[in-house]
């Protein structure tokens, strides 16, 4: 399998790669996922994002091992596994602050398999609100 940038995928996925299941997902092809992942359990991994926004190298992601598109879907192993992914983040982290996103819905998704995002710094409420008015809130 082929791994793209972000900007790549960004230009193909709306021509070549339609099918952004298994067949053409980077989450799902553990042996290329393996230099950036740090952590794993039984139904979960955490990897460095091999692209970060604004290059952070402190972005990191929570991806389910099984193909999930929505958290809808995630069984109630998986959600209560969750909370160690928690407790890792905390740990790594330390007394930095940070936050966490997930973009559940749409085709906005450059890759469709559950991801969490988790960033060292916070969202300010301002920064919420703006958002929101973009989305026509």
């Amino acid at each position: 399998m082929k791994l793209y940038s972000r900007e790549q995928y960004h230009k193909i996925s709306t021509t070549i790669l339609k099918d952004k299941g298994e067949k053409n997902c980077p989450f799902c092809d553990r042996k290329a996922q393996e230099e950036y992942t740090i952590w794993k359990w039984k139904h979960w991994h955490i990897v460095h994002n091999k692209f970060p926004y604004n290059g952070n190298s402190l972005h990191l992601l929570a991806i389910p091992l099984k193909c999930e598109r929505h958290t809808r879907n995630l069984s109630r192993e998986e959600w209560s596994e969750f909370g160690e992914v928690e407790v890792f983040m905390k740990n790594f982290y330390q007394d930095k602050k940070y936050f966490s996103f997930i973009r559940e819905d749409g085709d906005v998704k450059s890759i469709h398999h559950l991801h969490y995002h988790f960033l060292p710094g916070e969202i300010l409420p301002g920064a919420i609100e703006e958002m929101l008015q973009k989305q026509w809130f």
